[in-house]
């Protein structure tokens, strides 16, 4: 009883898909493995020296923490496509749409872990910005930014105040670079999962009407026999 709940719960989900699971599978894999080497290569070339690691360490374990959300919405889109875009248009549009929302889901989840990475990052490097310049003599910097150096204000943004906005512009340009990067690759991967998988389709029905199509295919399978039995003694 406790193992059929799964299997007939996995049966609903495909029937609500428009997409193998194996297509679902690799491109949740690919994408999630992709945005995050990406991740990883930022946070070596701009992130936190303290939180520097193995980076083929850091990303096997990023990849498969991100793998099952990857998997959610890819899931999601596709039946999001699927029933915004059933019976609309002609089929390479509706693929072409579908395609298109699957790669602006994994874009965005892939954006929202750099913008979590980078966000730790940055909290990390300001902790350490302020331990090195806690002890600068004479200079105190006030809530405004200005510089006080013994009796003389000076205004401005110098010190930790200007390393720490140097620190969060580098963040920023690299997020709007990534974003570039992210958005790039994960259309090549869809594209080419969707293609090797052989598209994505949008003309099966679903949910009730599935059913009762199914329904009425078994119907007529077990009246043959009895059809055959009636010509036969006739």
């Amino acid at each position: 009883m406790s193992a059929s709940r799964p299997r007939s719960g996995l049966r609903a989900v495909r029937r609500r898909l428009p997409a193998p699971l194996g297509l679902v599978a690799t491109a949740a894999v690919l994408t999630a493995a992709v945005d995050t080497f990406w991740m990883t290569s930022m946070q070596g070339a701009v992130g936190s020296i303290q939180r520097a690691q193995s980076p083929l360490r850091v990303w096997l374990v990023s990849t498969a923490l991100a793998v099952p959300l990857y998997l959610v919405a890819v899931v999601g889109a596709l039946i999001l496509a699927r029933h915004r875009l059933t019976g609309r248009g002609s089929p390479w549009l509706r693929s072409l749409a579908g395609m298109a929302l699957i790669v602006g889901v994994t874009s965005l989840v892939g954006m929202a872990g750099f913008g979590v990475n980078a966000a730790w990052d940055y909290r990390t490097q300001t902790r350490q910005i302020a331990l090195d310049h806690a002890h600068s003599e004479g200079i105190v910097q006030g809530d405004d930014g200005k510089i006080q150096v013994g009796s003389i204000v000076v205004p401005g943004c110098y010190g930790d105040c200007a390393v720490r906005s140097q620190t969060r512009d580098t963040h920023l340009t690299a997020l709007r670079l990534a974003s570039g990067i992210v958005l790039g690759t994960n259309t090549v991967l869809v594209l080419w999962v969707v293609a090797l998988w052989g598209g994505v389709s949008f003309s099966r029905p679903s949910g009730a009407p599935a059913r009762r199509v199914a329904r009425q295919a078994r119907s007529v399978r077990r009246a043959q026999p009895h059809q055959k039995a009636a010509a036969v003694t006739t």
